[in-house]
């Protein structure tokens, strides 16, 4: 959810600077892509632009969110419902869901960056974007366009994407201009699929992912993870300690109990 793949990208950046072949650097995400670029934005300064396409502002509000949408629960329920996934996280991915919040970093980033958002996402609500924007420290733009979480981008944002990495790498400056013939066909590259999910090689070889034989989009699967958490969430019951330990693992017993029953689940962790 981007904790740990600010990591990777630091690896990534860092390699290209020892390379010696690369000079100014920018981040694209989308979603949690450009989740982890914010994460990352307020530790390397030097980064030349940022564009975020999609970002949430914190992951627990998110979960908050998902969690009313996928239930239809009435929030108390939900409520409680959240701690088996920050449960979930905490014992699967090691880290706490409270700290994934790009909004308590960028306030203290100053690359520039460009946000995003499609004006019908009910994944991400453009809210999220709009509260990032808001709080960010650096020079920012903000544009909207039509569509959802997954649907293609439109040229206009595309261009605007283009314009914003031209400025801020520094394109005119570092590259000799002139030197290229622009009317040359572009080489294939391999590309993504954002209607259908599905990565191709050089050789428009379908690349699915694992265990998934139809179309997996993000949204599936954040909404896999989000019932896979409270549905395989165990409570922990000691053996040993005081009646107050006791006390709570009983009420924690009962909670777990409710939770199950307000969800539909049976013993075996099936709706």
């Amino acid at each position: 959810m981007g904790w740990y793949e600010r990591d990777d990208v630091s690896t990534v950046v860092q390699y290209l600077r020892d390379s010696g072949k690369s000079s100014t650097i920018g981040l694209w995400g989308r979603s949690m892509g450009a989740v982890t670029a914010l994460l990352h934005s307020n530790r390397d300064p030097s980064i030349a632009g940022i564009v975020c396409d999609s970002a949430f502002s914190d992951l627990k509000k998110l979960s908050n969110e998902l969690a009313k949408k996928y239930t239809k629960m009435p929030n108390f329920v939900v409520s409680m419902g959240t701690k088996f996934i920050a449960k979930s996280v905490r014992d699967r991915a090691k880290f706490e869901l409270d700290k994934v919040k790009p909004i308590n970093h960028i306030k203290e980033a100053f690359i520039p960056a460009l946000f995003g958002h499609a004006t019908d996402d009910d994944f991400i609500l453009p809210s999220h974007t709009e509260t990032l924007h808001d709080a960010y420290a650096g020079e920012k733009n903000y544009v909207q366009f039509e569509g959802d979480h997954n649907t293609p981008r439109p040229q206009h944002f595309l261009d605007s994407v283009v314009i914003f990495f031209l400025n801020s790498l520094q394109v005119h400056t570092l590259v000799p201009q002139g030197k290229r013939d622009y009317s040359e066909k572009l080489q294939s590259i391999p590309s993504f699929n954002d209607e259908v999910g599905y990565a191709y090689n050089d050789d428009d070889e379908q690349l699915q992912y694992e265990g998934f034989q139809g179309e997996v989009t993000e949204e599936d699967m954040i909404r896999m993870a989000i019932e896979q958490s409270m549905k395989t969430h165990d409570s922990e019951k000691s053996n040993t300690g005081n009646n107050e330990e006791k006390e709570e693992a009983k009420a924690e017993d009962q909670e777990n109990e409710f939770l199950m029953q307000a969800f539909s689940l049976d013993n075996d962790g099936k709706k």
